[in-house]
């Protein structure tokens, strides 16, 4: 049983949305008049596509069902760009009901996870049509401050030949300080939300320009500090994309892998140019693919000892890797 399950009471008539996981045996429902209620896993039962087609005496297939929806949806969209948002609407003084908003003329698909360092975990999936919204679960807004990152990928469908985005991946963690202005009239909703749109890239990151502007910092820094002969890095070089730049939202993902990476050779060449003994990169676990791309490179290299796996973590898997050189 998942966020967003469709269910129905076995001991009485309500039926709702789960809107969260208690523990294993509980969750939270909301049922229909927008009360939500803790209620027991046994307790339910899934309500599925074809009761619902058979109670609500459906007889037209989805697809035109959902171009009825379309044609159905809202104009009253002024001053909204198109774009793929995030609304926090407030419930009472101490709830919030998150929101996808679709303002674009495709269908999305997308997937919402809470993310934890280099490790996530899927919340809800689902799709929204051009022009509707999509509630994804409550939040809690007295715990403000330990709200989680949550990331919202992002695929465009469309059923015609054209001009169709690119899929899209965004990060988000806020801050009190900036949450709290954005509250305004939202589209869809019809009511007032804290509303962050999620695809606008604004200006286009110049990876080069960027791993420029970080060898320049780095180049002025020394001019202030006394060092051996090159410029000798860190002991220990963080690799991971928040520590390199402000702006990696606005990155692709093989835009961060070559930051990423320049980053660990420039370490790399002036660890070695400066004689130090040995060198920490921390790449993260993740999914391994920067990992073994500096693994790689450094089996070909002849002045280094050895390289080997540290920074184990609970899950059994390494986080950096130590370069012993010659």
């Amino acid at each position: 049983m998942n966020i967003g399950d469709k269910v129905r009471f076995l001991r009485g008539t309500e039926s709702g949305v789960v809107t969260s996981i208690v523990d294993n045996k509980t969750v939270t429902v909301e049922i229909e008049d927008g009360f939500e209620i803790p209620v027991l896993r046994s307790e339910l039962v899934f309500i599925s596509r074809e009761e619902t087609t058979y109670f609500k005496k459906e007889d037209k297939p989805q697809h035109e069902k959902e171009a009825e929806n379309i044609k159905a949806a809202p104009a009253k969209l002024e001053g909204w760009p198109e774009g793929i948002y995030l609304a926090f609407k407030p419930v009472n003084d101490q709830q919030m009901s998150l929101h996808l908003i679709n303002l674009t003329g495709f269908m999305i698909l997308f997937s919402f996870s809470e993310v934890s360092g280099d490790n996530s975990k899927g919340v809800i999936a689902g799709r929204v049509l051009p022009k509707e919204h999509y509630k994804l679960f409550n939040l809690n807004s007295n715990e403000f401050d330990n709200w989680p990152v949550y990331r919202t990928d992002v695929m465009y469908h469309s059923r015609s030949f054209e001009p169709t985005p690119v899929p899209m991946s965004r990060q988000v963690k806020f801050k009190a300080s900036k949450f709290f202005k954005s509250r305004r009239k939202t589209p869809l909703l019809d009511a007032d939300a804290y509303t962050f749109r999620l695809d606008d890239q604004g200006t286009k990151i110049d990876v080069n320009q960027l791993k420029d502007t970080l060898m320049e910092s780095s180049s002025k820094a020394s001019e202030y500090q006394e060092r051996p002969a090159g410029k000798r890095p860190a002991a220990s070089v963080d690799l991971h994309i928040e520590e390199l730049t402000k702006d990696y939202g606005k990155m692709s993902n093989s835009d961060m892998l070559e930051l990423q990476f320049d980053t660990f050779l420039r370490n790399f060449d002036q660890a070695l140019s400066s004689n130090m003994d040995e060198i920490t990169f921390i790449h993260g676990v993740g999914n391994g693919v920067l990992k073994n791309k500096i693994h790689k490179y450094l089996s070909g290299m002849d002045n280094i000892k050895y390289f080997k796996d540290t920074q184990r973590d609970k899950w059994g898997g390494y986080g950096a890797t130590k370069v012993v050189f010659k």
